[in-house]
């Protein structure tokens, strides 16, 4: 993301409608169709892994909750975001191969 006085950009159009236009989009795989003009149709939604502490510190997956324990949702922009299971799993598994059974629900 850019901070200019005259424009913000952002790196892709899913956080720039998750972060400008959240009051368009309330479903969980944003972006939607009410907040751009940029043809979304053949979009989707990076895999991406996080640390969630509500589940006492267990790495989790971006996809619809519905699907199970291991999703999540949106990413909450405070976390840091993972592209690759092993790594989100990595200070919780340091003694073991990682991805570790204890750190996460998400299958693998």
């Amino acid at each position: 993301m850019n901070h200019d006085s005259a424009k913000v950009e952002y790196d892709n159009v899913q956080t720039c409608c998750r972060v400008e236009l959240k009051d368009k989009c309330h479903e969980l795989d944003t972006p939607c169709t009410a907040c751009t003009d940029v043809d979304i149709s053949s979009y989707t939604t990076p895999t991406l892994y996080w640390i969630d502490w509500t589940l006492g510190g267990k790495c989790v997956q971006n996809c619809n909750p519905s699907n199970g324990i291991h999703c999540r949702g949106d990413i909450p922009s405070w976390e840091v975001a993972y592209t690759d299971l092993s790594k989100c799993c990595q200070n919780y598994c340091w003694n073991q191969a990682s991805p570790c059974e204890g750190c996460t629900y998400v299958p693998y």
